[in-house]
Order: C-alpha cells, then structure tokens, then sequence
C-alpha cells in the first residue's frame, strides 16, 4: 500500500507509514485496479456466461419452433391431398402460428379454402400471403422464387374467380418488384391476355344468349343445320401477335318463309384500345339449295375469310384484313359461268379455264371448311371447334 502523503510504498500490514510516520488507511491506499479490475472481469465472465446461455436457449426454441412448423405444414399437405379440409386448415393455421412470416402455410390454407368453395377466407389467405412477401421485399429489396410463384398463384386464383381486375392489379405489383425483364413481358401478356380473353368470352356468352345454343336439326334423311351460336374460332387475321375472334350465328329466315334452314350471319371482332371492334360482317359460302359453310384459307401465313355462292355459276370472293382502314376488304374475285358458253374472270378480267382453275386452286389448297348447313354431315365438327373455343377461354378467364 502507499501513503497518501509522502506516497511511500509500505508493508500490506503496516499501520503507520515507514518515511512519514502518517497513519496508514487502508479502505483509501490499496493500488488501484488490482481488486477492482479481478471484480470487474468477474462480472463480464458473468455477462458471457449469461450471454451464452440466452444465445443457446433461442438457437433450441428456433430448432424447436421450425420443428412445429414443418410438422404441421407436412401434415397439412397430408390432409389435404386427402381431401379432409376441417384438419389441413387445422394444421395450417397451426403452421402459421408458429411461424406467421412464412407464406407456405398461407398457400396451404387458400388452397384448402379453394376446395371447400370458400373463396372469401381463400382470397383472404392470398391477402395475408401476399402482405408478407411485400413486407419481405421492403426489408430484403428483391423478390423471392417463392413469392413470385405465391403471387403467380394467387394472379390465377383470382382469373379462375372472374376477379380480372385484382388479378391486375396483383401483375402490376409484380412487374414493380422483379427486375427479370423476360419475366415482366411475359407479365404484360398475361395482362393483355385477361383482358382480350374476357370480352372475347363474355361477347360469346351474349351471343349464346340473344341466338341460343347451338342445335345441331335434322332436316332431311340427307342433310341436317345448325342453329344458334353456331361457330367461334380465334385466328389471328392481322398477324399482330393478337388473335381476333371470328363467329357465326344462325337465326329464323324471315327474309325467306320457304327457307327451312336458318339465316347465317358470319362476324370477325379484334380487341383494340382495351375494347372489342367488329371489323367484319357477311354471309358464308353458300351453294345450291341454300346450303352454306364457313371458309377460311390460309396463304403465305395470313389467314382469309372466302365467301361467295356456287349454283350454274361460281362466285369466289377472298377477303382480308386491311391495316391502314383496320377492316376487311376483298383482295381477289374470280367468277365463272356455266351457261351456253363458260367464261371465266379473275377481278373482272376474262381469262382461260386454265388462269382460272390455276388461280382458284391457289385458295383451294390450305382451306378450313366449317359446316352450317350442308348433307355432308359436317355440323357435329363445326359445333365441336365453338366448344373448343369457349373452353379454351374459360381456361384463360375462369368462365364467370
């Protein structure tokens, strides 16, 4: 110890200081920071210790709670491959109590939702979902693998609904959160596909409404008709990459009351500027009788719509889509007659049988024939291409 006076060291023990005589205290002469620094390491070992101890218990609670959380996600996907929804969503909000910043457990939850009918609480489960992989975003600034196959799911979920403008709404967040560009045009078609898809349907469902359904009718041992909405076929008659949506209908001949079979009506309608244009109304190719068939060529990789009549003469009229007028007008006739003395005229110039029959063959040799009216028995055809139709965009827009 030293004295606090002459600052002499002295003896641990000593009671007066040896050079000075001063009464020697002890509580106030210890060198400093022996003691205290033994004291003071103490407590941080203890902080340590501590430390440690709380470090492990929260590594063992995580395995513990990601344990839980497996668990009751595994079980939930058991049940609800079998079908027994009450204990998949059970175990899914056990899932999501365990661990709430996950998303596969929301996913098992809209999905157990979707088989029960219960679209509120399933759209609900996409909103909780999707609020915590937007959250993830903020916080991580890109998206996951997962969050975008959540948010591709819920953008179906909701086509599947007819809810086309929250699934928008959902592919418009996505395009602002990935920065794959491959990814966002793939998104921007899937947009302009909701809604060509959507007014095409929903234009065919009034359709089917105001004409009826189509009917295949007998009527005679050889020849039977189509009424209603008979024909809907997508093609892409501009070659813009969109298709336009081409129709048929058939409805009472009141223009003719001999007439047994229906009045066809042929129609072309393309989605431009977010809305539905018709760009083409006629008749169909009719023969002899008042029989009568859809015919589209194809040539060159362009689609074209013939129209036209066959009896003791022969009409041929080509149509195709004009871009500069966005209609259709006719780009090629021939004509030919049977009478006494056969002529023939391509675009209202004579020409030989062989100019002809060359140039009518040229429109001949990609057609696609669509039956209304006809004893070729060819309806049943016709009828099946307008379910196919309204199938595949069913499949685009969920039918509602």
């Amino acid at each position: 110890m030293y004295c606090r006076r002459c600052g002499t060291p002295n003896d641990d023990n000593a009671v007066f200081c040896k050079n000075c005589g001063e009464l020697l205290r002890k509580s106030e002469i210890h060198k400093p920071g022996r003691r205290a620094g033994k004291k003071a390491g103490l407590v941080i070992a203890g902080i340590v210790i501590v430390a440690v101890i709380v470090i492990f218990v929260y590594m063992m609670y995580g395995k513990v709670q990601e344990k839980r959380y497996i668990s009751n996600l595994t079980d939930g996907k058991k049940y609800l491959a079998e079908m027994d929804y009450k204990k998949a969503e059970e175990s899914f909000n056990e899932a999501v109590s365990v661990e709430p910043r996950k998303i596969d457990a929301y996913q098992g939850l809209a999905d157990t939702y979707e088989g029960l009918e219960d679209y509120d609480r399933m759209f609900d489960s996409y909103r909780k979902g999707i609020s915590i992989v937007n959250q993830n975003y903020k916080e991580q600034g890109s998206m996951t693998k997962e969050g975008e196959q959540f948010y591709n799911n819920a953008i179906d979920s909701y086509v599947e609904q007819g809810n086309d403008e929250e699934a928008k709404d959902l592919i418009e967040q996505m395009q602002n959160m990935i920065s794959d560009e491959k990814k966002k045009e793939e998104l921007e078609e899937k947009k302009k596909e909701l809604g060509i898809y959507r007014q095409y349907y929903d234009l065919l469902m009034q359709y089917r409404s105001k004409f009826g359904e189509a009917e295949i009718r007998t009527l005679t041992e050889y020849s039977e008709y189509l009424q209603g909405l008979c024909f809907a076929q997508l093609l892409d008659f501009d070659c813009d990459g969109k298709e336009e949506l081409i129709l048929a209908y058939g409805i009472e001949n009141q223009d003719d009351i001999y007439s047994l079979a229906p009045k066809y009506t042929v129609e072309i309608w393309a989605y431009e500027k977010n809305k539905l244009k018709r760009i083409y109304t006629g008749e169909p190719y009719k023969y002899n009788g008042g029989m009568a068939e859809i015919v589209v060529a194809e040539k060159e990789d362009k689609y074209y719509v013939i129209t036209g009549a066959a009896d003791s003469f022969e009409d041929i009229n080509v149509w195709m889509y004009e871009e500069d007028s966005e209609m259709f007008r006719i780009t090629k006739k021939l004509n030919s007659e049977f009478d006494m003395e056969p002529s023939y005229q391509i675009d209202n110039q004579i020409v030989s049988e062989e100019q002809y029959e060359s140039e009518k063959s040229k429109w001949e040799q990609s057609q696609e024939r669509w039956e209304l009216y006809m004893s070729r028995r060819g309806e049943e055809k016709t009828k099946e291409k307008l379910d196919d139709t309204i199938q595949f965009l069913e499949s685009k827009t969920g039918g509602k």
